[in-house]
């Protein structure tokens, strides 16, 4: 049986709207990061997991792309370590 997800949409780079899959929230270094999967790749094949830094604020989440290098290999190392679990 196949895993649930919930759904959200995010504006790209075009200013489009894109519905991605929320398959892992998770905590690294008092930081809170989700794993997002595109949901127009479904096919196994090219499953391109993306990992976006969430900030809060009021009412009001933002998915922040993860620039710094380091931040993004501890980030990337900590989200397979979940998911090999």
């Amino acid at each position: 049986m196949e895993e649930e997800y919930e759904v959200i949409k995010l504006m790209n780079n075009n200013d489009e709207e894109e519905e991605f899959e929320v398959i892992l929230s998770f905590e690294v270094e008092n930081n809170e990061y989700v794993a997002l999967l595109p949901v127009d790749t479904k096919s196994e094949d090219e499953e391109e997991v993306l990992l976006f830094r969430v900030t809060s604020d009021d009412d009001e989440t933002t998915f922040m792309p993860i620039e710094d290098e380091e931040e993004f290999e501890i980030v990337a190392e900590s989200y397979y370590e979940f998911m090999r679990e």
